[in-house]
């Protein structure tokens, strides 16, 4: 795999984040945001060195 270990571990925390019951919608959403943002950041990272094979997959 080529993920940037930055990626992968991020993704993981903001997963386990949404799974917390205690969350409030307000603080779901914006996790859910900053997820949006990683994977677009996975993706421009990814076309710029070309690699073909990358996934993030939720923990």
């Amino acid at each position: 795999m080529n993920c940037p270990k930055q990626i992968l571990i991020e993704m993981a925390r903001l997963n386990l984040l949404l799974r917390d019951e205690a969350a409030s919608d307000q603080a779901r959403a914006a996790i859910e945001d900053q997820r949006k943002m990683i994977l677009k950041l996975h993706v421009v990272f990814n076309r710029d060195l070309k690699i073909k094979e990358c996934e993030v997959k939720d923990y």
